[in-house]
């Protein structure tokens, strides 16, 4: 959850509606909807992401997928779903439940969870664009694609997205950036001292990263998930061997993986994009501060939608990935449950007799 911050997810100032003859302009409140969506919605959401992100640790890291570079990829995917939610309990303490930061330099505190979570939402993006790629590879370059898409490299991108990532965001820790006056809510951005600062992350900031972290990605994963699955459909016609007929399923299967993460990216990042893009040429001056924040809440938490059901998409669109999490808590059932069971055998006409022992 980011609702506390201006670009590229919160309004740029924190006055709300216009001033008050003989004072100043009075601050944003938290509305009856924000409260609502910090505590019931984001505790819902955390519940939720605990049993998912566990579980989707355990499938991929299963025999069958961890050799795979997607898999790898999905893993750091959902790492990064992870460290988005565990930052975003600030906000759900400050919202939901209306506890001022009273920490010495709140400042330093915006600055630090706006860099952490901006960093994340944008590898999280490129991750999905690193996947894609890969299995386009995979498909596009059969022969290749066993010294190119390698858990070895899986790794390598996955650092230098990271690091992009962050030397993207970096300008967010400068001092010129910090804690605004909102009353009790916390809202951070760029401080009135620095004009040019101040004007670049008001106007210019909201653009660059929607189209970093959402825009650009969408258009990249339509692109190559487009012709990976129609590669993809080729080859399956072609493919006769039980070789070749497995690989292809399991390519299927990934791909329905694929494809589902990122419908859900692209249903639940779009509208905060748009919003941020449009909040300062266009919605500013025609909504008070308390509606912007609001607002903001909503598109927000839609966003976090991405963030922790990528799990439960998983499951609905992939046989792979419900057989192997079956797998796993049936082996745990058979794990606690041990016994010893015998059958005797007897070998006629010679009257011998063999006992059989199982273990179960």
């Amino acid at each position: 959850m980011n609702i506390s911050s201006p670009p590229p997810n919160g309004p740029p100032s924190s006055n709300s509606g216009p001033p008050r003859p003989g004072g100043p302009p009075p601050m944003p409140t938290i509305t009856a909807l924000q409260n609502d969506i910090a505590l019931y919605g984001y505790a819902l959401l955390y519940i939720l992401a605990l049993f998912g992100h566990i579980s989707s640790f355990l499938i991929f890291l299963r025999p069958i997928l961890n050799r795979i570079s997607t898999s790898c990829l999905f893993i750091a995917l959902t790492i990064t779903d992870s460290i988005y939610l565990l930052v975003s309990i600030y906000d759900f303490i400050n919202i939901g439940f209306e506890i001022r930061d009273s920490s010495k330099d709140p400042s330093a505190i915006c600055r630090f969870r706006n860099f952490i979570q901006w960093t994340a939402m944008c590898s999280n993006a490129w991750l999905l664009v690193a996947i894609v790629t890969d299995r386009w590879i995979r498909v596009k370059f059969p022969f290749k694609s066993k010294q190119i898409c390698t858990p070895r490299n899986a790794l390598i991108i996955t650092i230098i997205i990271v690091i992009l990532s962050a030397g993207f965001n970096a300008h967010i820790l400068e001092p010129s950036y910090g804690q605004l006056p909102a009353g009790i809510m916390t809202v951070c951005g760029p401080k009135p001292t620095n004009a040019i600062y101040n004007t670049f992350v008001r106007q210019i900031w909201p653009t660059i990263f929607s189209c970093i972290q959402t825009l650009i990605p969408v258009i990249l994963l339509m692109i190559f998930s487009i012709d990976t699955f129609r590669r993809l459909a080729r080859q399956t016609r072609i493919q006769n061997t039980h070789q070749g007929r497995r690989r292809t399923h399991l390519d299927n299967q990934m791909l329905l993986i694929m494809l589902a993460t990122i419908l859900l990216f692209v249903a639940t990042t779009l509208p905060l994009g748009l919003f941020n893009i449009l909040l300062t040429p266009v919605l500013v001056g025609k909504m008070t501060q308390t509606q912007l924040l609001q607002l903001s809440s909503i598109f927000t938490f839609i966003a976090a939608i991405n963030y922790t059901f990528n799990f439960y998409i998983h499951c609905l669109t992939s046989r792979l990935f419900r057989q192997e999490l079956l797998y796993i808590y049936k082996c745990r059932n058979r794990n606690t449950q041990i016994g010893v069971a015998t059958n005797t055998i007897r070998l006629n006409p010679t009257g011998i007799a063999m006992t059989q022992i199982q273990v179960k």
